[in-house]
């Protein structure tokens, strides 16, 4: 073989050489790439992983709170419905009962008001006697100074279920005194059959006048609305002589659970979300 034959084939395998760890280079870099590419893609996944469990977890969080919550409206509206039902069966009191917005309607079935009179007669009076005495036997339990010391609360639950509040609304038709413009008048009124309906509710029993709630508070009180809320099929555009609307509503409220400073985080991410 000549002297250039065999610098043509040291200069071809040079060559061979060269591309050969070329691609060994290529191949390693390759590998480094793809084990990289499979630690991120884990890493990844775990962070995912952990994201998708501290979401699962707050949303059980949040399921937790939103039921203590509504489960304050179920109570209130079994509440309701047990005092329309004994009013009813007992002492054949007709009342409407409003769940969502907890509002046990006195309606004229139940008492009724002269037009522009706070008074009521004696059938009337006998008929909040009986409302007096169907209260005292089913409200003590949902006061919170009164439900641990009766016997007859025993094994009931009432965990976030007390008592905050109950307004007794009075209500007046749309006719107003003469000369009076303004429908101040009318509210006056309503606000005289509400301390009416509260004087012969509450003020004659101990028991009601003693429920308190969990500040110390008395849980009757009395507000009065005028015209301004007439119920459902009796609004009227011209002065209207409306028994149904001359009228007093009992408007229930429940004290709301009390909640940590991380349900309350959650409670706040839920709305807005």
């Amino acid at each position: 073989m000549s002297i250039d034959n065999e610098l043509e084939l040291d200069e071809g395998s040079g060559y061979l050489v060269s591309v050969s760890d070329l691609m060994s280079g290529l191949v390693f870099i390759f590998i480094i790439t793809l084990v990289a590419f499979i630690l991120n893609f884990q890493d990844a996944a775990q962070r995912t992983a952990r994201v998708q469990e501290k979401m699962e977890t707050e949303i059980e969080r949040l399921n937790t709170v939103k039921k203590r919550m509504e489960s304050n409206d179920y109570i209130r509206a079994k509440l309701l419905q047990e005092l329309q039902r004994r009013l009813e069966e007992e002492h054949g009191i007709i009342v409407n009962v409003d769940e969502a917005h907890g509002v046990l309607r006195l309606t004229e079935n139940a008492i009724t008001f002269a037009s522009g009179s706070a008074q009521l007669n004696d059938d009337n009076l006998i008929k909040l006697k009986a409302i007096r005495n169907v209260l005292e036997d089913v409200l003590p339990c949902f006061a919170i100074n009164l439900a641990a010391s009766l016997s007859s609360c025993e094994g009931e639950k009432k965990d976030h279920a007390y008592l905050e509040a109950i307004f007794i609304e009075g209500h007046t038709d749309n006719t107003r005194y003469r000369g009076d413009d303004t429908g101040k008048l009318n509210w006056q009124l309503s606000v005289n059959r509400a301390i009416k309906t509260y004087m012969e509710l509450v003020s004659a029993s101990e028991l009601l006048k003693s429920m308190d709630n969990d500040n110390n508070e008395a849980i009757f009180s009395v507000s009065g609305y005028g015209e301004e809320r007439p119920i459902s099929g009796h609004r009227h555009h011209v002065p209207t002589d409306d028994q149904a609307n001359r009228r007093i509503d009992l408007r229930f409220i429940m004290t709301p659970p009390e909640f940590t400073d991380a349900e309350k985080e959650l409670l706040i991410k839920g709305f807005k979300g």
